[in-house]
């Protein structure tokens, strides 16, 4: 078992066992490039450590000297990420149209958790609090009174019943992970506790119980819909607007409503990721004990656990890379259409399920690898990495992880999910698989091209390694 330390950025700096020895140390200048942690003027000349997490908290991909965070590829050497920021947060900030800089700048102020948005859940909330305190003090004005007295106490208690929204529903999400059920039950658990949770939050606000009970129980269920198959950054707005949707039916303040879909999304459901980020670690074959397995979360010091949610490993991605290729032939051609005739580019990145047309040859020719790799983690971490996560119901070694999320980004998802031979409505391999059968030779029962056999095998290898 293992302990981590993290700095004010939320970095890992050391790992301890449990009699509290330093097992490693890590270090890193302000953009995030790996130093010595003893003669911080010079760079880290090591070439493996235990985890690959570093840099506040994200994953190293050190043989290329650049950090995967999630949304974007990151290179620290020259402080800027390989793709624009789909993202502009502040309009009236100049800084913020540099869209490949990294947190304007000020990397010691800021933290890009998602590689594109620094700090939105604060500023939706506070944005959203000074809106209806307004609202408040100008109703006030209206009625005779003070527009900033009415102003400052609407804000006030705002204020207290945002903190007891806050930690309902982050109570909630860290209560319902550790409960050994199936997802389903947790799922159904979790919304009628958020609504019996929000229902008295809404008797705080002045308002009604059930509607409260209503918004909370429609906002989880929409929340546990979408997780894993929508950016993180946007499951809180699809919460949000679920809880203001549901609240006007139900007859109450709109507003309101999104507040609490919105914390819900945010506190609750995207909290569940956020402390179940994979270390790169080889996790423990299923009934052993995980003593080598890491749970690197938000905390300074967390205590190890298995949790069976995954990433995929830096040997994982070279994996995909090298049986996807880059572009087509020997020459590399970019874009080109493949096997189905579909427009693609890179390392296997599908654009659109039609053939090229002039504005795809316009936009991608001359396309690098790095512009390559980035769209092909972009591809993983936002589809089918996710998918992975919610199909496969069973503890998985890293091995096995890789293996599954390449034969996924091969087949789609719905290969995965869907049915291998006539009058099977589930795949056998992952039908099997979550039945405990751990026989990646089932993935071979998928009708493939010949030309891509190799790979086929490849990945069961991989598999069953």
């Amino acid at each position: 078992m293992l302990y981590t330390y993290s700095d004010a950025q939320g970095s890992l700096i050391a790992l301890t066992n449990e009699s509290g020895k330093l097992i490693e140390r890590y270090a890193y200048d302000p953009w995030g490039q790996r130093r010595n942690p003893d003669q911080w003027e010079l760079k880290d000349s090591r070439t493996h450590w235990i985890v690959n997490r570093g840099y506040t908290g994200h994953e190293h991909l050190d043989a290329f000297g650049i950090i995967n965070m999630n949304g974007r590829v990151y290179d620290p050497l020259t402080a800027q990420f390989f793709s624009p920021d789909p993202q502009l947060q502040e309009p009236g900030n100049w800084l913020n149209y540099n869209r490949y800089g990294y947190c304007i700048g000020n990397p010691l102020k800021y933290t890009d958790p998602s590689g594109e948005v620094f700090g939105a859940d604060d500023i939706v909330f506070l944005g959203v609090a000074i809106i209806m305190s307004a609202k408040d003090g100008f109703d006030a004005y209206d009625a005779g009174g003070d527009f900033w007295g009415g102003f400052v106490q609407s804000f006030a208690q705002r204020a207290v019943i945002s903190a007891f929204s806050a930690a309902i529903p982050f109570a909630i999400g860290q209560a319902c992970d550790n409960i050994p059920i199936s997802s389903f039950w947790k799922d159904v658990i979790r919304a009628g506790a958020q609504g019996l949770g929000n229902g008295l939050a809404s008797e705080m606000q002045g308002g009604k119980f059930w509607t409260g009970f209503g918004t909370g129980v429609v906002s989880s269920g929409v929340g546990s819909a979408l997780h894993g198959n929508i950016s993180p950054d946007l499951l809180p707005l699809g919460t949000g607007f679920a809880g203001a949707g549901m609240t006007a039916l139900l007859g109450g303040n709109v507003m309101n409503g999104f507040m609490q879909g919105y914390g819900i999304g945010a506190l609750n459901h995207n909290m569940e990721d956020g402390d179940k980020i994979n270390a790169g670690y080889n996790a423990p074959p299923p009934g052993s004990t995980p003593d080598n397995a890491i749970d690197i979360s938000r905390g300074v010091t967390v205590t190890a656990k298995f949790i069976g949610v995954h990433n995929i490993s830096l040997a994982g991605l070279q994996f995909i890379q090298s049986h996807e290729g880059f572009g087509k032939g020997r020459h590399h051609i970019n874009p080109y259409n493949d096997s189905k005739n579909y427009a693609t580019a890179g390392y296997g990145h599908l654009l659109h399920f039609s053939s090229l047309n002039f504005e795809d040859i316009g936009k991608y020719s001359g396309m690098t690898r790095a512009q390559g790799l980035t769209l092909l983690n972009h591809d993983l971490q936002t589809k089918f990495i996710p998918a992975v996560n919610r199909l496969v119901k069973v503890p998985l070694t890293q091995n096995q992880f890789d293996a599954v999320v390449s034969f996924t980004f091969n087949v789609g998802i719905g290969g995965l999910g869907r049915n291998t031979k006539p009058g099977l409505t589930r795949s056998v391999f992952l039908r099997e698989l979550n039945n405990g059968n751990y026989n990646g030779n089932l993935m071979m029962n998928y009708h493939t091209p010949s030309a891509i056999i190799g790979r086929r095998q490849d990945e069961v290898n991989l598999f069953n390694y």
